[in-house]
């Protein structure tokens, strides 16, 4: 994952040795109360994108009530001449120079509102150059990429100016693997690269949140807050890593608050599929009061993700999360643990394979595993 910040910037994509994975590259933008666009990190160039693995994940810096909202409420609104050009080269094949099928597809333009086209074809302003990886045969190009089956090509590009059209969104959204989150009215917490504290007060709106790295404790209040914890999932692999370090989150209220997994490897599994890659999740158990008080998240062997519920569960509690109609301790924990006895004391659960599948009824919609962070962390 790679991240531009203000100034025109280079970044290179795949460097053999350092990185043989899916690279997101992280770009922000701002809105102007005209609704233009404005390049807030600069002009900057990607080299080396590979069409369908690597990605874009833009973050709107505006805080306005009509900021965008959309990829296609993005594209919308670049520059109104051009919005996003393709550049081509010649082949060298002999073949007719002003025939198009002589030529590959090199590098793709984003132009913000500022940007212009300059004699000659070249670009002024603020543009975003993504570079492939490999030239794509403009035929290949034009079969794979802008021709979805519904519109025609002459609806999705003006092949005059080598431009997308407006009805072209979906395709330079499958191009470049386009993810979108709008800035909303939540408050950001997050932590240093040490152990961190981080307490949100009751009544101060929702948040949020990413402890980082180091061992961080976070508090939630009554609001419906967020928090955000990385890893890295490789593609072949059935192991997790982290930089995020052992995390706590107290006072974590079912359906209210929510947590989000961002795989900074771009493998996105499912939830199921992360978990089984983790060294193991557990139920916390209090043995005085025979309720569960949250579940622990063992990334690998050095590092936990622990929830803590702002209420205990009791079994029968549990039980309706989890859809489980049969009766008594021993039932549910068979569904954990393939039978073993409930703790006579507190102690945490180590949850079998089909104890993992109702870990996703337990938080509901309030659990996800994604590849991109919340545009409010940028």
């Amino acid at each position: 994952r790679k991240n531009t910040r203000i100034a025109d910037n280079e970044v290179i994509l795949g460097v053999t040795g350092t990185n043989d994975g899916v690279d997101t590259v992280i770009y922000r933008f701002a809105e102007t109360p005209d609704g233009k666009l404005v390049a807030w990190d600069g002009g900057d160039s990607i080299k080396g994108f590979t069409l369908g693995e690597d990605r874009l994940q833009f973050g709107n810096r505006s805080k306005e009530a009509d900021d965008v909202d959309s990829i296609a409420d993005f594209l919308s609104k670049l520059n109104i001449d051009y919005r996003v050009m393709l550049d081509f080269e010649y082949k060298n094949n002999g073949g007719d120079i002003f025939d198009v099928s002589n030529y590959n597809v090199k590098s793709i333009d984003l132009m913000f509102s500022d940007a212009v086209l300059l004699p000659g074809g070249k670009l002024a302003g603020s543009v975003l150059t993504i570079e492939l990886k490999d030239p794509v045969d403009w035929a290949v190009f034009r079969r794979d990429w802008i021709e979805d089956g519904v519109q025609t090509f002459d609806d999705i590009f003006h092949l005059n100016t080598f431009t997308f059209k407006n009805a072209g969104q979906s395709s330079v959204s499958k191009l470049l693997g386009l993810s979108f989150e709008a800035d909303t009215s939540r408050s950001v917490a997050i932590g240093s690269d040490g152990d961190d504290t981080i307490t949100i007060a009751d009544g101060t709106g929702d948040w949020v949140i990413q402890g980082n790295n180091g061992d961080d404790t976070m508090t939630l209040s009554n609001g419906a807050e967020e928090v955000v914890y990385t890893v890295n999932d490789d593609h072949d692999a059935s192991s997790l890593t982290t930089t995020d370090g052992s995390d706590t989150i107290n006072d974590f209220s079912l359906g209210t608050d929510s947590l989000r997994f961002v795989d900074t490897n771009g493998a996105v599994p499912t939830l199921d599929g992360l978990m089984s890659r983790m060294t193991s999740v557990a139920v916390s158990y209090d043995g005085g009061s025979s309720s569960y008080t949250g579940v622990k998240f063992a990334i690998d062997s050095s590092n936990t993700l622990t929830v803590n519920f702002d209420a205990a569960h009791s079994v029968e509690q549990l039980k309706t999360a989890f859809g489980i109609t049969s009766a008594g301790n021993t039932d549910l924990n068979a569904a954990f643990t393939s039978g073993n006895a409930v703790p006579s004391a507190a102690g945490d659960i180590v949850l079998n394979s089909q104890g993992l599948d109702y870990v996703d009824d337990l938080f509901g919609d309030e659990i996800s595993v994604s590849d991109t962070i919340p545009t409010e962390l940028l």
